[in-house]
This record gives structure tokens, C-alpha cells and sequence, in this order.
């Protein structure tokens, strides 16, 4: 704090010196302690004005310190650290019995709280400067005012003043003095208006009835309009029925035979479900494909034998045949085919293995579809829930901004009643205030009736009294009455402040009894009339204190009562802020959680979307690998299986004849073959012609039957497909059978097709149970709607005539329900503005409130006019308590020598030497008188304003004192020490001296230079 850093001092209670030279920090730390308390409002540009900016640290370093005081026993700390302004500073209070932190009030300052005072009444009191005068001081001063309100009303922070602020406020509200907007000038004006508004209303009647009967003369026309166009709508909806029906009819005799070939044509369809197959048109081809095969084949074996047959004979003859080099080239090429046949069997299995792998992929790519789908189906479920999440939260949010609304008008509501609560506090405690000065008044009364009662009853040279009767001064007597009754009223109606008149009100009360007139002669005696009068007035003066006690007891009893009803509606509105925070933090939890749903459903419709193009990929990949696949095949897998089938029965049928070759020549293999021909080869010159023939008869027979055996097991296979068959014949019967089934199912499904080509309108998709009930329900409407005859078909000229009518009968009742409406709002908006007698009503209330307010208002100029009055007399009264407060501090200070001093309304002081009659103002003083009467004023005071017996800080006042003055203002602060702590800056080493030499009590400090 300024030059300061690490300083650390510990006052006592009683004397405390503070000892530092000439620019230590003396006035730096008084500074310190008064911006502990109270900061510096300051804003001045100019460093000596503004003492933030002038005891900024050298150093640069933060600005701040701490304070430990004790205050009604309890022990506190106060840390403060200064900002650029009061309410930046971060200011902290910890109780020392329980270690707590406490809070301040909005705007309330530490010195405000522990010291009851402002910082003005700080400086001007107990923060004692070496300039002795206090500064800026005026009538309308705090001090003055809380002087003014101790003297008048016990208590200093009961202002009369504040009682006749308040009837001036009072009164405006009433009468504004500009701008006529107070509440009579509003009344008045009221009236005026309803006046107008009355003549207004009373043609407002007239046009009214005019408007209702026009009204219903329209609403008759638009129900007989209406009932026409209903008609004419009922005969059109019929010709639709009609219509309808007959569509309707058409469509349930095509959906019957559509129906009934759907089952004949189902039937069929059972009966071509085989095993393993389902007979179609490429079935019957391909077994008729194998039948014409079988048929050419079975021919060319007969042909073979009938050749055969023929050359036997010749044959037989003939010795054994040999193997020739043609038998063996055949066998070689037997084997070639074989070889062959092996090889296309192998690429057979290579496009088998690529139609499984093309299979494979194919299903993956479905797989991956449907999957992709399902994911596409999730992520707009996913999105349909974030947007009623987000739906939710935005409920939420407002649920959340109507709740804040009903907390802030709770936490309003709770804030208006706990200012009514200090309101009715204060008036409480006005009224205990109250209560004790009565009972101060009282005392007083009564102790003067006592002396005046001890003064009569004593013998004296008196003069012979004869009493007049008593005057009552009736107009006092009624103003008294009258300030009591306004005091009454505005303390229920306006502000409990107000009950203060009554302490006015008695006042005038007793000053309304006039004294006694006496006339009187001269004796020695005891006067038996003042005695009794004396005794009368002690009795009078009873009873008004009882009077008066009982009247503060109600006033009392009354502020109390309000006092609890304000606390106990504090409590309710405190816990309905509880309330209403409780649900706003359980709106703000359920929002965090919809919040917390959002974010994990946003991150599930990030991780779909993720898959989604994952899946997209893979997709893609197997697409590439499906077109990029080797062997590739149109054919499907059982057409494989069939083409592998032929080609093992042709390996296996060329290996029979191959092996039968050599065993027609006793050969087991190729190379004896070979041999055997070599060897025949001499031996077939003869019979070469007729063998090569006969052999090529035989094989070609071979042939032909191996084939015929091929293609009649291929037929019994085929056939077997659908269901077993033993032999060709049953084959063949179950073939025929199949293709006439076929046939007729062909032909049953060409009918469906024609039927399904024709537009069933609305009717398509429909069952003929619903197309009937249908039928049912439109003839049953056609009935409703018609029930007198029959209707009959209208043609199409009839129905535009028809729709015309219609049209036109609508078109009229729709401009009378418009002038009809039109009219009824009229109506509506006439009926809904007041009426004369409504009108009359309000103008019966405004005159009461006018009447009423006029008596208020008459009643509180009165009442001010009576209080303004008593004010001002009371408000001289503050200054002997200060005079003779301040006389005796300065007749202490100064020896003697002035005991008298005068103090104005703006605290300029006049002293007056013991002896003299004469008066001196300050101005003509020494500077060292001047600064002890001052002193003496600061402290009087501040033993006046202070209840808490503040400590004093004086900053070297006596700089300006002679010897013999230090001497006598060092023994009065040694004595005043032991009444209030003291704390004495000086830089002058020899007080130090001077204090101890009058005290033992005195605690020296000293500001080191290492601590600056």
C-alpha cells in the first residue's frame, strides 16, 4: 500500500502510539485503515484527490492488506485487495469463533456495517487529520440530521424529517405539483373521459338493436339458402351413388372371375410342382429334344441290324478277323475323344469352380444390398430420434426460460417482502424508540409534578390565589385530535412511519389545557388550592402517562405483529424460491442429459454413416472382382451339372468301346494292339472288303444303341426330375400329362392378364367381400337419401342443371352468412364495450375514490402543516447537548480557560472564557485554540453519533499546541484512552515520553524503515 510492504502492527485497547519520521508512511497507513473499510469513490484525475492512484505500491505489485478487529466479542478478519474501483475490489470477512466467510450486503461497505456510520461521518468524527476542522459541513449535513433525529426522537436513525419526506411524497402522489399526474389529476380526468364515453354508449344501445334485428333477419335467409342448396346436393350426391353403385357392380362380377381363375389357375400351378423341378415350357422342350433324339436314334439301330442280319451268313464264313491298322487308328481316336472329353470335363470344373465363386459374390453384393438397406432404414430412425432429441431440448429450453421467469418473479417477490420486512423492522424498532422516549417524557412529567407537589405543600409567604377556572384552547385541542386521526390513518394506509404524529399529536393535546388564571393576595400560609392543585395536576399527569404508555404499547404491539406476519411471508416466499430453484436445476439436469442423448445419437448416426460407405466400398470392390472373374460363365450351376453328367457318360461311353475293341482282338492295351495289327496285317488280304464292311456295321450298330441308352436314360432322368418314373412309358404318359396341365394353366393365366389389363379405378386391390359390403352401404346411402321413391339415372344435362342450382343456392347463402358475420361482429364488438350502466357504476367508484382521496389529501397538508411546525421547534433542541458535551472536552483540553462553547447548524464554533459573558468565533482564535476546539467537537460527536465506542485515529494533532496545551491535551487522551482505543500517529519522539509519563497503558509501534 503506497511506499508500505510487510508491515505488520498490533494495537491495544487503550493509548497506541504509531512512531515513524518525517515520510514513513504515518498518513499512509491511516489512509490504509480508512480505504480498508470504506475504499475511495474517487475518479479524479488528480493524484492528491484521488487515493487509489496516489498510494498505488511503488513497486508495482497488487494493492491490498488485512485487518483483524474485535467487535461485540467476536473476533474478525478483513482482507481487502484494491481494483480500480469499490466494486472491483475483492474484499473478504472471516468470523475467528467459527472460521466462516461472510457475505456483505449489495453496496454495503465494511465501515457502513461495524462502524453504523458512512464515510463522510468517518472522516468527520473519528478519522482526525492534523487540520482540526471538519470539512464540507451544512445543514442538511449527515451529522446534523443524525443529531437532529437523536435529540427529537431517541434514536438516530429516526428522522422526523424522514416523516415529513414522506407526507410530501404522500401528497404528490395525490397532487402532482407538474405534469397533473397524480392520483386525483388522473381521477379527474377519469371522470371527464366516462362522461364522454357515457354519451357514447348510449348510441352505442341504439345501434345495437338496430344491428340484432338485421342480424336475424340474415340468419333466416342464410338457414333457408342452406336448406335449398342441401337439397339440390342431396340429388347430386345420389347420381354419384348411383354411379358408383354401377361401377361397383362391374368391378365385383370381373373380381369374381378374376378370382375363380386365380384359384383354377393356383391349382395348375400345384400340379406342375415336382420333386426337384417346376414343369415350364423349357422342360417340355427339352424333353422333346430328347424324344425326337431317342426316336432317330431307336430307327438307326434298326437299320443296323436289318444290315447286319443280311451280311451274317457271309460272314460266319470267314475266318476269325484280325485287328487291322483301321481298328487301330479307331482305337486310337476312341481314345483321343476320351482324352479329350477329359480335358473339356476339366474346364467343366474350372467354370463349375468360377459359377460357385460368381455364385459367392453375387450373394455377397445381395448380402451387402440388404445390409446397406437395413443401415439406411437405422440411420433414418437415427435421425428421426436426434430431431425429436433436439425437439426435446428446445421444449426443454423454454420450459427452462418459463421457469427462470417464475424463479426471478419468486427471488422480485421475495426481495419486495424482505424491504417491507426492514421497513416494518424499522417502524418496529421506531416504535420501541417511541416507547422509551414516552417513558423518559413521562418520568420526567411526573418528577416535575413531584417538585411542584413538594413546592405547594411546604409553608411560604404566598399570595392568596384565586384560581380561575381552566380554558381549554379548543382549536389546539382540535388540531391535536386531528394530527392524531391522520396519523392513524396514513400509518395503515401509507407507511407505519407515520405513527411518529402521535407523539405530536399528545403534545398538542397537552398543550391545548391552558393555565389557570390566579389572582392572589400576600400571606404567610400553606396554600391549600395550589396543594390540591398541585395534587389535581400530579393525577392529571398520571393518567395522561398511562394514557400515553397505552397508546405506545398498541403502537408496539401492532408494529410487532405486522413485523412477524412480514417474517413468516419472507419464509414462505424464501422457500418458493427454493422451490422454483429446485425445478429450474432439475430442468437444466433432464436438458444436460437430452444433451448427453444427442451427442451419443449423433455419434451412432456418424458410425452408420461410416458403415454405410464402408459397405459402399466392399460393394464396390466385389462388383470389380465379380466383373474381373476368370472363366466366367452365363450358365447356371444345374446346366453345368447337366453338361458334366453328359461328359462322363461320354468318357465312360468311349471307354467301353475302346475296351471292347480290344477285347474283340484279345488285347488288353494299346501296344498289343498294335503288335496284333503288324501281325495281321499279312493275313487280311483276302477278307479285307467283307470285314471292313461288317465291321463298320457292327460298330456303327454299337454306336447307335449306346447312344439310344444314353438319351433314354437322359429322358428317364429328366422325367425323374418332377417325380420317379420305372420305365419310358410311364415317362411318356407323365409328360402328356404335364403338357396339357400347362397348356391349360397358359390359357387360365392369358385370361387373368386380359382381366387385370382393365382400369378397376378405386376399386382395385379391394376383396369382393369389402367390394359388397361397399354395395351395401351406397344402396343403404342411396335409400337414406332418397326415401320417398326410387331414383332414376339423370342424364348429363339434367346434372349440370343440377350443379347450377346448386351452385347458385351456395353462392347466396355464403353472402348471407357474410353479412350475418359481419354483423355479428359488430354486434359482438358493441356488446363487449361498456355499458351506460357500467359506466354509471365506474363513475359511482371514481367519485368515492375523488372523495376519498380529497379528505386524505386534506388531511395530510394538515398534517404536514402541524408536523412541519413541531420539526422545526425540535430541531433547535440538538444543540445544548452538543454545546455542553463539547464545552466539557475543551475546558479539559485547555485547563480551564474555556468551558462555554456555541455550536451553529453548520458546527462553526464560538468559545467563551470561564468568567466572561462574551462569546468569540472560531475566525479570531489561535490555530492551536482552533484545533483543540475541534478535537473537542470530533469527539463530542462522535460519543454522541457512536453506540459501538469506535477507536479514535488521530494523525499528530497537537503539532499546533504550546507546551503547557501538549502537556494537558497528553493527559486528556491518556485518560480518554480508557474509555475508547486511541491510535496517536506522530512523528515527534518526545510524546512518546510525555504518554508514558501519564500512563502505563500506552503501546508504542514503530513503522521500521526496512518495511517500507
Amino acid at each position: 500500500f503506497g511506499k508500505l510492504s510487510g508491515v505488520t502492527l498490533e494495537p491495544e485497547s487503550g493509548l497506541n502510539l504509531i512512531y515513524g519520521a518525517n515520510e514513513e508512511g504515518k498518513t499512509t497507513l491511516m489512509a490504509f485503515l480508512k480505504m480498508m473499510f470504506y475504499g475511495d469513490k474517487s475518479r479524479a484525475s488528480d493524484v492528491s484527490k484521488n487515493l487509489r492512484r496516489r498510494y498505488q505500491p511503488w513497486d508495482g505489485s497488487p494493492m491490498g492488506g488485512a485487518v483483524e478487529f474485535e467487535q461485540g466479542g467476536i473476533h474478525y478478519r478483513l482482507e481487502r485487495q484494491f481494483g480500480k474501483s469499490n466494486s472491483t475490489d475483492r474484499i473478504l470477512l472471516y468470523r475467528g469463533d467459527t472460521g466462516l466467510s461472510e457475505t456483505l450486503s449489495g453496496g454495503e461497505t465494511p465501515g457502513a456495517r461495524f462502524f453504523g456510520m458512512s464515510s463522510e461521518t468517518f472522516e468527520r468524527t473519528v478519522f482526525i487529520g492534523q487540520t482540526g476542522a471538519i470539512p464540507g459541513v451544512d445543514a442538511q449535513d449527515e451529522i446534523t440530521a443524525k443529531l437532529t433525529n437523536l435529540v427529537s426522537a431517541g434514536d438516530e436513525t429516526v428522522s422526523a424529517k424522514q416523516v415529513d419526506t414522506r407526507l410530501n411524497a404522500a401528497i404528490e402522489q395525490l397532487v402532482a405539483k407538474r405534469k397533473k399526474n397524480g392520483l386525483l389529476d388522473r381521477l379527474y380526468e377519469t371522470r371527464q373521459g366516462l362522461f364522454e364515453q357515457r354519451h357514447l354508449a348510449l348510441e352505442r344501445e341504439q345501434q345495437l338493436l338496430q344491428h340484432q334485428r338485421q342480424l336475424e333477419q340474415q340468419r333466416e335467409e342464410y338457414r333457408q339458402r342452406t336448406q335449398d342448396k342441401q337439397k339440390l346436393e342431396d340429388q347430386l350426391t345420389v347420381q354419384q351413388k348411383l354411379t358408383q353403385l354401377s361401377r361397383l357392380q362391374v368391378a365385383i362380377e370381373r373380381q369374381e372371375t378374376l378370382d375363380r381363375l386365380t384359384d383354377q389357375l393356383r391349382g395348375y400351378q400345384q400340379q406342375l410342382t415336382g420333386d426337384r423341378v417346376t414343369v415350364d415350357e423349357d422342360y417340355l422342350e427339352e424333353y422333346r429334344k430328347l424324344k425326337q433324339q431317342l426316336s432317330t436314334g431307336q430307327t438307326l439301330v434298326q437299320q443296323r441290324e436289318k444290315d447286319l442280319t443280311a451280311l451274317a451268313p457271309e460272314q460266319t464264313s470267314l475266318q476269325p478277323r484280325q485287328a487291322t491298322r483301321q481298328d487301330l487308328e479307331r482305337l486310337t481316336g476312341l481314345l483321343d475323344q476320351r482324352g479329350q472329353a477329359a480335358s473339356q470335363l476339366d474346364q467343366l470344373e474350372l467354370e463349375q469352380k468360377a459359377a460357385q465363386e460368381q455364385q459367392r459374390l453375387g450373394s455377397e453384393i445381395q448380402r451387402i444390398t440388404s445390409q446397406h438397406s437395413d443401415i439406411l432404414q437405422q440411420q433414418k430412425q437415427q435421425s428421426d430420434d436426434c430431431t425429436k432429441l433436439r425437439q426435446a431440448i428446445t421444449k426443454n429450453q423454454q420450459a427452462l426460460e418459463e421457469m427462470t421467469q417464475k424463479l426471478d418473479a419468486a427471488q422480485k417477490e421475495l426481495d419486495e417482502k424482505q424491504e417491507n420486512l426492514k421497513l416494518a423492522h424499522s417502524d418496529y424498532q421506531v416504535a420501541l424508540h417511541n416507547t422509551a422516549s414516552i417513558a423518559k417524557l413521562s418520568e420526567q412529567k411526573l418528577l416535575s409534578a413531584q417538585q411542584n407537589l413538594n413546592l405547594a405543600s411546604e409553608e411560604k409567604k404566598v399570595k392568596q390565589e384565586f384560581r380561575v377556572r381552566r380554558r381549554l384552547n379548543k382549536a389546539m385541542f382540535v388540531s391535536a385530535l386531528v394530527v392524531a386521526a391522520i396519523s392513524v390513518i396514513l400509518g395503515l394506509l401509507v407507511t407505519p412511519y407515520v405513527f411518529t404524529g402521535l407523539a405530536v399529536a399528545i403534545l398538542l393535546l397537552v398543550l391545548s389545557f391552558e393555565r389557570e388564571q390566579v389572582r392572589s393576595t400576600a400571606t404567610t400560609m400553606v396554600d391549600q388550592q395550589q396543594m390540591d392543585d398541585a395534587y389535581h395536576q400530579y393525577d392529571d399527569v398520571l393518567s395522561e402517562i398511562r394514557v400515553d404508555q397505552e397508546i405506545a404499547r398498541q403502537q408496539q404491539a401492532k408494529a410487532k405483529t405486522v413485523y412477524e406476519t412480514l417474517e413468516s411471508g419472507v419464509s414462505e416466499a424464501q422457500a418458493n424460491v427454493e422451490h422454483w430453484q429446485k425445478e429450474t436445476e432439475s430442468l437444466q439436469q433432464q436438458g444436460e442429459t437430452l444433451h448427453g442423448q444427442l451427442h451419443t445419437q449423433e455419434l451412432e448416426l456418424e458410425f452408420l454413416q461410416r458403415h454405410l460407405a464402408d459397405l459402399e466400398q466392399r460393394r464396390q470392390q466385389y462388383t470389380v472382382m465379380l466383373e474381373r472373374l476368370p472363366n466366367r460363365t452365363q450358365s447356371s450351376l444345374p446346366q453345368l451339372d447337366r453338361r458334366r453328367q453328359e461328359l462322363e457318360q461320354e468318357m465312360q461311353r468311349l471307354q467301353r468301346q475302346a475296351d471292347w475293341t480290344l477285347s474283340r482282338f484279345g488285347c488288353t492295351s494299346l501296344d498289343e494292339m498294335q503288335a496284333a495289327v503288324i501281325q495281321a496285317e499279312a493275313n487280311r488280304a483276302a477278307q479285307s472288303t467283307r470285314e471292313e464292311t461288317y465291321e463298320a456295321l457292327v460298330a456303327g450298330m454299337e454306336e447307335a444303341q449306346e447312344q439310344v441308352k444314353e438319351l433314354q436314360q437322359r429322358i428317364l432322368w429328366l422325367a425323374g426330375q418332377f417325380q420317379p418314373v420305372a420305365d419310358l412309358r410311364q415317362a411318356e404318359e407323365q409328360m402328356t400329362r404335364l403338357e396339357g396341365i400347362l397348356e391349360a394353366a397358359s390359357e387360365v393365366q392369358t385370361k387373368i392378364q386380359s382381366l387385370q389389363v382393365l382400369d378397376q379405378g378405386d376399386y382395385a386391390g379391394m376383396t369382393v367381400a369389402g367390394m359388397v359390403e361397399q354395395e351395401a352401404q351406397l344402396t343403404q346411402q342411396i335409400h337414406q337419401l332418397s326415401p320417398e321413391k326410387e331414383p332414376e339415372t339423370l342424364s348429363e344435362e339434367e346434372l349440370e342443371r343440377l350443379r347450377r342450382r346448386s351452385q347458385q343456392a351456395g353462392e347466396e347463402a355464403q353472402q348471407r352468412r357474410e353479412s350475418a358475420a359481419l354483423l355479428q361482429q359488430e354486434c359482438v364488438r358493441l356488446s363487449q364495450m361498456e355499458t351506460p350502466a357500467q359506466l354509471d357504476n365506474r363513475l359511482s367508484q371514481i367519485q368515492g375514490q375523488i372523495r376519498e382521496l380529497e379528505n386524505r389529501l386534506g388531511s395530510l397538508e394538515l398534517a404536514r402543516s402541524v408536523l412541519s411546525q413541531a420539526e422545526g421547534e425540535m430541531r433547535q433542541s440538538f444543540g445544548p447537548l452538543l454545546n455542553q458535551k463539547t464545552g466539557d472536552l475543551l475546558r479539559r483540553l485547555t485547563g480551564g480557560k474555556y468551558d462555554r462553547v456555541l455550536i451553529n447548524k453548520n458546527l462553526e464554533l464560538s468559545v467563551q472564557e470561564n468568567q466572561s459573558v462574551m462569546s468569540r468565533p472560531w475566525q479570531s482564535l489561535s490555530s492551536g485554540t482552533v484545533d483543540q476546539s475541534y478535537l473537542a467537537l470530533r469527539l463530542a460527536i462522535s460519543e454522541l453519533l457512536d453506540e459501538k465506542n469506535l477507536p479514535v485515529l488521530l494523525d499528530d494533532v497537537l503539532i499546533q499546541y504550546d507546551d503547557r496545551r501538549t502537556q494537558l491535551a497528553v493527559e486528556f487522551l491518556a485518560d480518554y484512552s480508557h474509555q475508547r482505543q486511541v491510535l496517536f500517529f506522530t512523528c515527534h519522539g518526545q510524546l512518546i515520553k510525555q504518554f508514558r509519563q501519564h500512563s502505563r497503558r500506552v503501546k508504542v509501534s514503530t513503522i521500521l524503515k526496512s518495511q517500507n
